[in-house]
């Protein structure tokens, strides 16, 4: 069965479904805000929302311009940070970090306990995006995507870590593949999950990653399994011949693949064993 949500203007999915089936954070969305992250400890919200009456275009050219901190239980705006255009943020599990994109290619942190700005690092080029996705169990690495890369930030030390580039260098020169946008991660987060773009041109139809289901075709989309104790890549799995595959989500065991052909649904225990 599918359900489809009736949307009257262009709001970010994370509101769209609190209000739609009345979670909890539900309140959030009727003040407004578009996207949200809450520290349970301090009874914190921080939440963003666009430009009055935003359109895609604005919202693709301007973005977010500030974080507002929101009282969970009284429900109310108890303080702004103002911050260039951004898109995507993360609070770290201690609640004591939130890490906020900072274009055109680095990464602000601010101390939550002082409300300040604490530091500010470079993670690549120039980028559109910067996908955070989660953070690693014990909370040292913050994932995320951008521009065909995987970006592993230290969260102790606040720089990027070499090791993603190492796994970025060897998709690159050995699968021709990059990352797409937001990671998954397995229930016991000891694996982590990225769709690839595999092969530098779509007409071009050799690739070095066969097809999974027709040894000697080639794939232009896929997806990667990286162990991160290893913090290396640990099998690779070529699912379409016609496009790449641009998004990850896991539910239980299941690892859902979107792409241009269709979602692949994968056994993560019965890939493990191949």
């Amino acid at each position: 069965m599918i359900e489809t949500i009736e949307v009257k203007q262009p709001i970010y999915p994370q509101a769209v479904i609190a209000r739609h089936y009345r979670l909890p954070d539900a309140w959030l969305a009727e003040m407004g805000f578009w996207a949200w992250e809450i520290d349970p400890q301090r009874k914190i919200a921080y939440a963003v929302k666009p430009p009055s009456q935003p359109t895609k275009a604005t919202l693709e050219e301007v973005g977010y311009l500030g974080i507002y901190l929101l009282d969970i239980e009284k429900r109310e705006v108890k303080g702004y940070i103002e911050h260039r255009p951004f898109a995507f943020f993360a609070l770290h599990p201690s609640g004591h970090k939130l890490y906020v994109e900072s274009l055109p290619n680095s990464v602000r942190v601010l101390d939550t306990t002082k409300l300040e700005w604490i530091k500010e690092f470079e993670v690549t080029g120039d980028y559109w995006a910067l996908f955070f996705s989660g953070f690693s169990k014990d909370g040292k690495y913050l994932f995320a995507a951008c521009t065909g890369e995987l970006i592993v930030i230290n969260t102790e030390e606040d720089k990027v870590e070499e090791w993603g580039r190492k796994i970025n260098e060897e998709l690159d020169t050995k699968y021709d593949a990059g990352v797409r946008t937001a990671l998954a991660f397995s229930e016991d987060k000891s694996e982590m999950y990225a769709a690839l773009a595999i092969g530098s041109y779509i007409d071009i139809p050799d690739t070095p990653v066969d097809l999974f289901n027709e040894p000697g075709k080639k794939a232009h989309g896929g997806v990667a399994a990286i162990d991160l104790a290893q913090k290396k890549i640990v099998r690779i799995l070529g699912l379409t011949q016609k496009g790449e595959c641009n998004s990850v989500a896991v539910i239980g065991n299941k690892l859902f693949v979107a792409s241009w052909e269709g979602v692949f649904v994968i056994d993560i225990d019965r890939w493990r064993q191949q």
